[in-house]
């Protein structure tokens, strides 16, 4: 049948070093795929007149892995790949030793280890935005695909399928110059978040899909748990109209047993409503006075670790560019009891001082059945921080990875949310995850939600 030229430009990569053809020019022409029907795009690196589609799919391609490392300036891309062999997250098998037998016993019991896959079908899914007209790009996107089968779909940048990507979300729309790029490597996460210039540094997209690959979800069981021995009781004994309803005995034990048996406790209801509207006062004004810094400001310099000591790919967003995928997109100000711009503050800080106070001491007396170990653990508590107010922009998909706070010495961390109206479009989750600083299986996401 006719072809029909979709123009053509120079093409520059050096590939005199590959044991295979190369492409001189860079050309597209839309021709009827043998295997699929389909009317798509055909270039350089198909032996025949099959489609991208096919060719990425397919198997005839030879060791994808063997052409990039043909390819001298290529090198680092691949070595980036085949590190996430080594990645030291969770195994997936009954040999990890981060494990404890009992649950390892109750997991295979319900026939599932170690937890619920991601549903890469709906909020986890990742599509990658390629060009194959670039051999590079291409042979990026193969090599992409044969490392993690099934965890993400492919569009090519010449496909209307590009189209109804970016339509859903008019900032990503606007960002199609950084998405679409020749010779480029993209992807966008369902969240509208996009991850540019993976082709040059591929950090941010492989860390995305080895936490899809790892990462588990708590089963039904587990959260049910939870839910009938402290969420549910907790919430029982809560009454707004009460203030420091959970300074009695029946809440504190209760508070005491989960921080003993989760390491965390969830306290809806801390404050009075009235109390609560003057915070998210306080804070709204602090956002909208352009008194809260970018996080990135406060951190001067790199993460270290994975992520080295510099900005590789502006995974840190300083460009402040809309849906870009970025480490930290806080913005925050530390105010202390005293500061005159945020008196309401103290009205959290009091209540957080008699929660511990009343669980330090209530348990110290011993006549109060609270948990000897969350007891011990209070006493450590000598002091505290000054008041993080923290506020994560929807617009530029804000978000903290995921750490510890014992780095600094804390014993307790308490957040206190301020978003009424809530939903969970909106994002936001706080994930918390088993112990171990690798551990890759969730415990619980809470809601962000205001009190």
């Amino acid at each position: 049948g006719p072809t029909v030229s979709w123009g053509s430009r120079q093409h520059n990569e050096s590939l005199s070093a590959c044991p295979w053809p190369a492409p001189c020019a860079r050309a597209a022409f839309v021709r009827q795929c043998p295997h699929c029907g389909h009317h798509a795009i055909t270039f350089a690196l198909s032996n025949t007149s099959e489609c991208s589609r096919c060719w990425l799919y397919g198997n005839g391609s030879g060791n994808v892995l063997a052409k990039l490392e043909c390819m001298d300036d290529e090198r680092a891309f691949l070595h980036e790949l085949l590190r996430q062999r080594a990645a030291p997250f969770a195994p997936n098998n009954t040999d990890d030793p981060r494990w404890p037998r009992t649950q390892l016993l109750r997991q295979h019991a319900v026939g599932d280890w170690p937890g619920r896959r991601l549903p890469l079908e709906t909020s986890a899914r990742l599509t990658i935005v390629w060009d194959a007209l670039s051999a590079r790009s291409a042979l990026k996107a193969k090599a992409v695909r044969h490392e993690f089968p099934d965890l993400c779909d492919f569009v090519e940048m010449h496909e209307p399928a590009l189209e109804v990507l970016l339509a859903q979300d008019t900032d990503l729309c606007a960002s199609r110059r950084h998405i679409c790029r020749e010779g480029g490597l993209s992807a966008v996460l369902a969240c509208g978040v996009f991850i540019s210039e993976c082709e040059q540094h591929p950090k941010a997209l492989f860390f995305e899909l080895l936490y899809r690959k790892t990462v588990r979800l708590p089963h039904d069981w587990a959260l049910r748990d939870l839910q009938a021995r402290f969420f549910v009781p907790l919430q029982q004994l809560c009454r707004v109209d009460c203030r420091h309803w959970w300074r009695e005995t029946d809440a504190l034990r209760l508070i005491a047993a989960s921080l003993e048996a989760n390491h965390f406790a969830i306290v809806d209801g801390l404050l009075t409503e009235a109390e609560v509207s003057s915070l998210h006062k306080t804070a709204n004004w602090f956002f909208r006075a352009q008194l809260m810094r970018p996080g990135v400001e406060e951190q001067r310099g790199g993460f270290g670790g994975y992520w080295g000591d510099g900005n590789e790919g502006d995974i840190q967003n300083r460009q402040g560019l809309a849906c870009k995928w970025t480490l930290e997109g806080d913005y925050r100000a530390w105010v202390s009891d005293g500061d005159s711009r945020a008196q309401e503050v103290r009205l959290l800080t009091s209540a957080v001082d008699a929660l511990v106070g009343a669980l330090k001491n209530k348990g110290e007396i011993g006549n109060h059945c609270l948990s000897p170990t969350v007891t011990q653990r209070m006493q450590t508590i000598t002091g505290r921080e000054s008041t993080m107010i923290a506020c994560y922009p929807g617009k530029t998909r804000g978000r903290y990875l995921r750490h510890c706070d014992t780095g600094r010495g804390a014993v307790l961390t308490a957040i206190f949310y301020l978003n009424s109206g809530w939903n969970p479009n909106d994002g936001g989750e706080l994930r918390l995850y088993d112990r171990g600083f690798h551990n890759t299986q969730v415990k619980l996401d809470v809601q962000p939600i205001a009190n």
